[in-house]
């Protein structure tokens, strides 16, 4: 429960600073990140399994709708784009990128 408080807790603020800021044309967005393949999970990984840390990475890309982990360099495009001209009418809203695993749908999708 306490990961969901969180997320709400990070919209309202981000929305509370979005209109609090939005008279000096300053934007606040929130991005909400899934797993990526970054050099934490890989860490995470090889300490999880010395042996096969690949096999980690796996596990975690086939819980994904996606199935796969996000790239990096995704994640920098979607900040590159929230900071940019072509996102400045955009303000006090949330992005999810984590490949659709905080979809409700995902969770029973396959499942008999």
């Amino acid at each position: 429960m306490h990961v969901y408080a969180s997320n709400f807790q990070l919209i309202g603020f981000t929305k509370s600073l979005a209109v609090e800021y939005a008279a000096k044309n300053i934007r606040v967005n929130a991005m909400q990140l899934g797993y990526a393949r970054t050099p934490m999970a890989k860490s995470i990984a090889k300490t999880s399994n010395p042996d096969d840390p690949e096999s980690v990475l796996t596990e975690m890309a086939a819980a994904i709708p996606m199935r796969r982990l996000g790239l990096p360099k995704e994640v920098g495009e979607l900040a590159a784009f929230l900071g940019s001209d072509e996102s400045s009418y955009m303000t006090g809203g949330q992005y999810v990128i984590d490949g659709g695993s905080t979809l409700p749908e995902s969770v029973s999708v396959g499942v008999e």
